[in-house]
C-alpha cells in the first residue's frame, strides 16, 4: 500500500499537522508497513526533493522538514515496494527539471510490461531511467507525450493535462494487454 499527500496554496504554509498529527496523517497511515519514503515542496522556480528509505514512522529527517517546509507545492508520498527493490532510484516522486511525478497503485498487467513501457519513451529521455518501477516508466511516457505538444519548460496546464491523458490511455491498454496475455496462459 502506497500513500500520497499533495497540498497546493496561493502563499507558502507549513504541513506538519497534515502530514504527522492530523487524524488521517500520512506518517500514521504508513507506520504499520515497509515504505520507502519521498517529500518534495516548491518554494523556488524547481522544486526540491528529499528521499530517504527509512519507513516514515521512524524517519526523523522527514519529521525535521514537515516542520521547517513552507512552500505552495507539497508532494509527499510513502511507498510500500511493490515493483521493484527498495532503493532510491524507485523512491517517489520522480523529478526531471520542475516536473514532479508520483502514484498510488498501478494497474494489473503493468508488473510485466518494461518493454512495451519502454518503446513509449522518447528516445532521448531513455537513458535517464534509474530504477526499476512502472511508475517512473509511466513519466517519462508523460514528458515524451507533453515533449510533442510543447517545451518541457513552458508547459501550460492543457497540453500537461492532454499529455496526461493520453498517457493514462497508452498506459491502460498496456496493462489490459497484460492482462489478457496472462488469462489465454492460464
Amino acid at each position: 500500500m502506497c500513500r500520497l499527500f499533495g497540498c497546493r496554496s496561493r502563499d507558502p504554509g507549513g504541513v506538519s499537522h497534515e502530514l504527522f498529527h492530523g487524524a488521517n496523517a500520512l506518517r500514521g497511515r504508513a507506520a504499520s508497513i515497509p515504505t520507502a519514503g519521498a517529500w518534495a515542496g516548491t518554494k523556488a522556480a524547481l522544486p526540491r526533493v528529499i528521499r530517504s528509505l527509512t519507513p516514515a514512522h521512524g524517519d526523523a529527517d522527514f519529521e525535521k522538514l514537515s516542520h521547517f517546509v513552507a512552500a505552495q507545492t507539497v508532494l509527499a508520498h510513502v511507498r510500500k515496494a511493490s515493483v521493484g527493490r527498495v532503493a532510491m532510484e524507485n523512491t517517489h516522486p520522480f523529478q526531471r527539471g520542475p516536473w514532479l511525478f508520483a502514484h498510488k497503485r498501478h494497474p494489473a498487467g503493468l508488473d510485466r510490461a518494461r518493454g512495451p513501457l519502454e518503446a513509449l519513451i522518447d528516445p532521448s529521455l531513455r537513458p535517464e531511467l534509474r530504477g526499476e518501477t512502472d511508475s517512473e516508466r509511466c513519466f517519462l511516457i508523460f514528458l515524451s507525450r507533453l515533449r510533442r505538444r510543447c517545451d518541457l519548460e513552458d508547459a501550460d496546464a492543457g497540453s500537461a493535462t492532454s499529455a496526461l491523458a493520453e498517457t493514462v490511455g497508452l498506459v491502460r491498454e498496456i496493462a489490459e494487454r497484460g492482462v489478457r496475455t496472462r488469462a489465454r496462459r492460464s
